[in-house]
């Protein structure tokens, strides 16, 4: 059986970016490329987020399986 993995890495990474290049965006005055890049920035946590909830999702399936074993 392969296990199954999501990255929650490049998303952090892709919504940090976001955020710097809407904070770029804003002092160079281009708030529609502000909004932008904010609106992708909380995409990528979103997609981080759901990483993460999947990972502890799985860890505490396995440790409630060793549990009991």
């Amino acid at each position: 059986m392969t296990e199954e993995i999501i990255d929650y890495a490049l998303p952090c990474m892709k919504a940090e970016q976001g955020l710097r290049d809407a904070h770029n965006a804003f002092l160079d005055q281009d708030l529609d490329k502000a909004l932008t890049c904010t609106m992708e920035a909380i995409i990528n946590a979103r997609l981080m987020y759901a990483a993460l909830r999947h990972a502890k999702e799985k860890a505490d399936t396995t440790h409630r399986k060793t549990d009991h074993a």
